[in-house]
């Protein structure tokens, strides 16, 4: 009984396949997954289709953008064929039994081959379309949760940083306008197991039910406990001394291109998280003013505004900049640390840098608080300082060039200019100033 079942779904599908087939387009482009599609039981498959794929996307990509659901199905074809060498051979024979169920003695002149040939990219397509419908009909909650924060006028960091937990939530438990409290508290045993520390509650995990919340709460929810646990007293900031910062600068001038040389520079100079190095591009330079500025990009709710650049290392300025993603400036700054001979144990990054800066400003120079505070684009803290912000008066250029002037990193970055005339990868600037450079420099 069920062998006949099946014989009479295939002989179906064969059936609406034919009834296409017979309008005269065979192979026309952008067809032939509208064949494919249509022997399938769409009302069947949509939703398995769509929630399984998608689900897998999110665990591994974050994202359940298009290209994701294509890099999940190519891994499914993947394991399909190292599971059976010949997978696309079987398949390819199951639906040529479709067509010739159907068509019979007309399938001598039929061009089954040609179109069994690009099966597997049909399918993909048909896959992909059937997924698309799919997502475009159902709720989702994760791009409900972008529009509320960014309603909330939250940063793109912030956003990225959420969704990115809230994309491993519906992983696991799939599109749904609401959650129960048993789904909600399995995932918050898993991120406990994941980022406790010997037993003891760490800052990330602390970190990570904040952004759980959030999420509950763009839905009407709530996390089913009374409190969220509170930030340990200690928690590890890994943060480099100056002698390893100025390595970092010494094996950037001498080996790095000059675009990810003047990333360090107004890192190491002006503190910047690594969300604010990734969208630098030459328009947040004015190199005609007096003195010339930067205007960084600025995340968590600071205010931008333009900063000055010391002139003698204006030449770094000159060198065209892109935006870059954060996971690229992280390869790039590991990548220098190792050109500079460094180990440095335990996780860190460009927030290591910044660090670094704040601490040396803060010790090392007599520079006051709310000058220090106001050149890291920080917002001045009302409880702390009461009305004192409100009564100083001077210009906050003022006190950032009083910073500039006290700054641990510009001497050893302006140590670094009289290198460039001498280094390849920075004579453009040199060639279009008409700077004579080292005797003998053949262009």
């Amino acid at each position: 009984m069920q062998n006949e079942h099946n014989n009479e779904n295939l002989k179906q599908q064969g059936a609406r396949l034919v009834e296409l087939l017979n309008d005269g387009e065979l192979l026309e482009a952008g067809k032939q997954a509208e064949l494919i599609a249509s022997t399938l039981n769409l009302d069947l498959l949509a939703p398995l289709l769509g929630d399984k794929l998608e689900r897998e996307a999110l665990a591994k990509f974050h994202r359940n953008d298009d290209w994701c659901i294509k890099g999940t199905l190519y891994d499914w074809r993947r394991q399909a064929e190292e599971r059976d060498a010949d997978f696309l051979g079987k398949l390819r024979e199951r639906f040529k039994q479709a067509i010739q169920a159907e068509l019979g003695d007309r399938a001598d002149g039929f061009p089954v081959d040609e179109l069994l040939e690009s099966l597997p990219q049909l399918l993909e397509q048909a896959i992909i379309e059937i997924v698309e419908s799919w997502q475009a009909s159902q709720f989702d909650p994760l791009q409900h949760f972008r529009s509320w924060l960014k309603v909330q006028e939250r940063s793109q960091s912030y956003i990225d940083a959420c969704l990115t937990l809230a994309g491993q939530f519906v992983a696991r438990n799939g599109r749904k306008r609401k959650y129960s409290e048993s789904e909600i508290l399995s995932f918050m045993a898993e991120l406990q197991d994941r980022y406790s520390n010997n037993g003891k509650v760490s800052a990330t995990y602390t970190t990570q039910l904040i952004r759980l919340k959030s999420f509950l709460r763009s839905l009407g929810q709530d996390l089913p406990i009374r409190k969220i646990p509170a930030y340990p007293d200690t928690f590890h900031q890994p943060t480099l001394s100056k002698e390893q910062v100025e390595a970092l600068i010494y094996a950037a001038v001498l080996n790095e291109k000059p675009d990810m040389t003047l990333r360090l520079l107004i890192s190491t100079i002006y503190a910047c998280r690594v969300g604010e190095l990734s969208k630098l591009t030459n328009e947040c330079f004015d190199l005609e003013a007096d003195p010339p500025v930067v205007e960084i990009p600025v995340e968590k709710r600071s205010k931008a505004r333009r900063q000055p650049i010391p002139k003698e290392l204006v030449p770094f300025f000159k060198t065209p900049l892109a935006p870059r993603t954060r996971r690229q400036l992280e390869r790039d700054l590991k990548r220098i640390a190792r050109e500079a001979g460094l180990e440095i144990k335990g996780p860190w990054g460009w927030h290591s840098i910044r660090r670094c800066v704040v601490s040396l400003l803060f010790a090392e120079t007599p520079l006051k608080e709310l000058e220090i505070v106001d050149f890291l684009r920080w917002r001045r803290p009302s409880r702390q300082w009461g009305v004192l912000p409100t009564y100083v008066k001077t210009p906050k250029e003022t006190g950032d060039l009083k910073v500039l002037r006290h700054h641990p990193f510009v001497p050893f970055w302006t140590d670094m200019v009289a290198f460039l005339p001498y280094l390849e990868q920075w004579q453009h600037i040199y060639d279009e100033a008409k700077i004579i450079t080292k005797p003998g420099h053949r262009r």
